[in-house]
C-alpha cells in the first residue's frame, strides 16, 4: 500500500516530535549528570579542605603522644618518682564536620571514620597494660604508648596524601626548617628504634651490676680468710 503526501507528512511530524522528545530528555538528563558531577567535585573539595585541617591536628596530637616517656626536663613527670603522661589523648569527631561525606570514595570515608574507634581501642588496650605494669616507670605502657600512637600518626598521614589526591589538591607545603607531618612520624619512630636499642643496653648493664654486687654481697658474708688458720677435719 502506497502512503499519500499527507500520511507521509503526518509520520514525520510524528517521529519529529518523538525525537524532539528523547533529544530534551536527553539534553535534561546530561545536564542533570553534569550538574552532579561539578557538585560532587566541589562538595570533595571542601570536605577535603576542611578534613585535612582536622587530621593534620589529629596527626600532630598523635606525634605528641608518641614523644611522651612519662618525663619532663628529664625528670620523672609524676610525684614520688613515678613515670606520668605529660601529654593528653587526642580526638577527633568526623560527624561534627559539616561536609558532604558522599563526595569522597566509600573506603576512604570508611577509615577516615574508624579513627576515633581506633585511638579508643588502644586507650582500653593502655589501661590494661597501665594496671599490671612496673612501678614506677611503666615501661611496657610508654613504650605501648608511643608506638601505638605514631602507628595511627603514619595511617593518618596516608589518609591525608589520599584526601589530597582526590580533590586534586596541592601537597602539603613545607616551611623551610620544619617537617611534613610523615617525615615527623618518621623521626619518632627511628627516635623509638634507637631507645629500644639504648634501653636493652642499660638493662644488660644494670643486671651485669647486679649479678657482681650479689657476688660481692656472698663473698663478704662468708668473712675474710685468716691466713694460717686451722683446717677442721
Amino acid at each position: 500500500m502506497e502512503l499519500d503526501d499527507k500520511q507521509i507528512s503526518a509520520i514525520i511530524t510524528g517521529l519529529t516530535g518523538i525525537a524532539g522528545v528523547i533529544l530534551g530528555n536527553s539534553f535534561v538528563a546530561i545536564k542533570e549528570a553534569l550538574t552532579g558531577h561539578f557538585k560532587k567535585k566541589k562538595d570533595a573539595g571542601y570536605l577535603a579542605i576542611v578534613t585535612v585541617s582536622h587530621l593534620e591536628k589529629l596527626a600532630l596530637g598523635c606525634y605528641a603522644v608518641g614523644c611522651d616517656d612519662g618525663t619532663e626536663l628529664g625528670e620523672p613527670a609524676g610525684g614520688n618518682g613515678f613515670y606520668a603522661a605529660t601529654v593528653d589523648y587526642p580526638s577527633f569527631s568526623p560527624l561534627a564536620l559539616d561536609v558532604e561525606w558522599k563526595a569522597i570514595p566509600q573506603e576512604l570515608m570508611y577509615e577516615i571514620f574508624r579513627l576515633p574507634d581506633e585511638i579508643e581501642q588502644v586507650r582500653t588496650k593502655l589501661g590494661i597494660i597501665y594496671e599490671n605494669d612496673s612501678r614506677p616507670d611503666f615501661p611496657e605502657y610508654f613504650k605501648t604508648r608511643r608506638e601505638e600512637f605514631i602507628r595511627i600518626g603514619l595511617e593518618i598521614a596516608d589518609l591525608i596524601d589520599r584526601l589530597r589526591s582526590v580533590a586534586n589538591l596541592p601537597p602539603e607545603r613545607v616551611r623551610l626548617g620544619e617537617y611534613s607531618i610523615r617525615a615527623r612520624m618518621e623521626w619518632a619512630l627511628q627516635q623509638r628504634s634507637q631507645e629500644e636499642v639504648d634501653l636493652a643496653k642499660r638493662n644488660q648493664e644494670r643486671k651485669t651490676r647486679q649479678a657482681a654486687e650479689r657476688l660481692t654481697a656472698e663473698k663478704g658474708q662468708k668473712g675474710p680468710e685468716i691466713p694460717g688458720a686451722p683446717i677442721e677435719d
